[in-house]
């Protein structure tokens, strides 16, 4: 532990928390400064007083015992594993959310102080649980601290830790601060067409001169598309998905700091050990559900990393998503265009020139001799023409190919064999289900209603801002749209809310939602999420049909019957 840190911390904190202050620390090792917590309720405490340390991993448990121990404070601790100490006697109070919940229920009692300790983003937070659990322990007083704040309890820490008068310290800030990281956080629109993302990274890549460069994809699905444009365009790209052992992350790092490969293409998961400094470039294919996955993408880049930009493309079934992500995290957003056509040749043609100047080494005596006859030649434009040609088009499609065949014969290869007895089985079943298949024919023609969709709609107001099921019924109230009388679905979030509408009517609805004044004044912003596919249901069919069915079943079964007599 860092005497230094500790005691800048203790110096700062105990005079606070002796006011009756709230203080919340982000350091590293938070579990180590807990001491200083210990000190100053210690000094603070009455008779019967009581401090209630809340922690999210139970292994934390021993530590802040022991140091409790040692400042001469008894200690009750409950977590999963188990229970210790006389609750009653007890001046600290220490475990784990859900079973001090339970406890506080069972047997109420009153913090002078409540700290949480160690909470960290990425795992299971109980935020629902915290929260009554801080409102049970009449929570006056409160100290936040942990190594980060994760934004899933933001709404949370505003509304107990960091109140008027609340003492904020961030070593990792203050220790960084002067030679911080510089990344610029950067978006683009995109079309709904399928290849305008493929497409619109390739070109991103190009036009930065294909540094290093860390694709994030939501499903893995989207990673082989992906992979098979980039190589089309000649850009050296791999792709990652699953659990990913650690040699073969190594590997890919290894292939990137030796210009082996320019582009890796991963999922979150594949990428989580992943080192994102080596990286001059992160780009988003599509914006993440959770803000906190955004963060965790970016990681935290050191002063002297290589990484310079975060790219988000934004389609239209990211305005969600984005808008959301805009509003909880801190960065500021900048928007640019895609590149023209004049920046992209230019672009490609300054590639080849790097490529070929990096391969002239390379060139043997034969390669330069016809060089220099072809520059004296008179069909210099179409001799470079036919060359491009094969270099942009020709090369990365038949390198395509050769890795679609690959794949396709890894698994013809598991799925060549057929044993006999499957195929005599097969057999059986075909002729014994003959009889079968005929008389549920008529079934397998059933008819379906054309199909539906359900568009979803993202309101950019939760119930933090006063939204409620009444102000919704309110709102489809006032839009006065013929056949719709309230929303089909709808979901109210903390920070913004989803509100479903047959397709028919969503383009009326959004034009009416336009400049829509909520009752504090502010304007409702709305834009369609996603469109939702409704199941196909069967066409009720009349009783003539019906008769009509077993009329023909009827004949099927007749016709059976006597070529098996036959």
């Amino acid at each position: 532990m860092d005497k230094e840190t500790n005691k800048e911390i203790a110096t700062r904190v105990s005079p606070a928390l002796l006011e009756g202050k709230n203080v919340f620390i982000i350091c590293e090792n938070p579990v180590e400064h807990t001491n200083t917590l210990l000190n100053a309720f210690a000094e603070m405490k009455s008779d019967g007083d009581k401090m209630l340390i809340i922690i999210q991993d139970e292994q934390n448990a021993s530590s802040i015992q022991k140091l409790a121990e040692g400042s001469k404070l008894s200690v009750y601790v409950e977590t999963p594993t188990g229970k210790a100490g006389a609750l009653d006697e007890a001046d600290i109070i220490l475990g784990t959310t859900e079973e001090l919940l339970l406890t506080i229920q069972e047997k109420p009692f009153t913090a002078k102080l409540t700290a949480c300790i160690g909470f960290v983003a990425g795992r299971g937070l109980p935020s629902a649980e915290l929260e009554s659990l801080l409102e049970s322990a009449d929570c006056k007083q409160a100290a936040w601290l942990s190594s980060a704040a994760p934004l899933a309890l933001s709404s949370l820490i505003n509304k107990y830790f960091k109140t008027d008068g609340c003492v904020e310290i961030n070593m990792e800030q203050e220790n960084e601060s002067g030679h911080e990281a510089s990344i610029e956080h950067v978006y683009y629109e995109v079309s709904r067409d399928l290849l305008s993302k493929p497409n619109a990274l390739c070109d991103l890549i190009d036009i930065a001169g294909r540094p290093p460069t860390l694709i994030y994809c939501n499903q893995p699905s989207d990673t082989d598309l992906i992979e098979v444009m980039l190589k089309k365009r000649g850009i050296l790209a791999s792709k990652m998905i699953g659990h990913v052992p650690d040699r073969a992350v190594h590997a890919a790092a290894q292939q990137i700091q030796n210009g082996e490969l320019q582009v890796l293409v991963v999922t979150d998961i594949s990428a989580q050990n992943i080192p994102v400094d080596e990286f001059e470039m992160i780009i988003n294919h599509a914006t993440p559900e959770d803000p906190e996955v955004y963060l965790h993408r970016l990681g935290t880049p050191s002063s002297d990393g290589k990484l310079k930009s975060m790219i988000s493309l934004v389609g239209a079934n990211d305005l969600g998503n984005f808008h959301y992500l805009k509003k909880i995290v801190e960065f500021d957003f900048k928007q640019k265009q895609l590149p023209t056509d004049e920046e992209r040749a230019k672009a490609r043609v300054q590639n080849i020139i790097d490529a070929a100047k990096q391969k002239s080494e390379t060139f043997d005596n034969e390669v330069l001799a016809l060089t220099k006859e072809l520059m004296a030649c008179d069909a210099t434009e179409e001799v470079l023409a036919h060359l491009l040609h094969n270099t942009l088009r020709v090369i990365p499609e038949l390198e395509s190919q050769q890795g679609k065949k690959s794949r396709r014969s890894d698994r013809r290869r598991n799925d060549r064999y057929e044993s006999d007895d499957d195929r005599s089985r097969s057999d059986d079943n075909d002729r014994s289900s003959g009889r079968d298949r005929k008389r549920d024919r008529s079934r397998e023609r059933v008819q379906l209603e054309p199909a539906k969709k359900d568009v979803r709609f993202y309101l950019g107001s939760g119930s933090s801002a006063g939204m409620t099921e009444e102000v919704l019924e309110k709102i489809v109230s006032e839009l006065d749209v013929e056949g719709l009388s309230e929303w089909k679905r709808h979901t109210i979030r903390e920070l913004y809310s989803f509100a479903d509408i047959p397709e028919e009517s969503a383009e009326e609805v959004l034009e009416k939602l336009k400049g829509y004044k909520l009752k504090d004044g502010s304007e409702l912003y709305c834009c369609k999420a996603t469109e939702i596919p409704e199941p196909r249901k069967p066409i009720e069919e009349s009783e003539d049909s019906e008769d009509s069915s077993n009329k023909e079943e009827s004949d099927d079964d007749s016709t059976l019957e006597a070529s098996a007599s036959a």
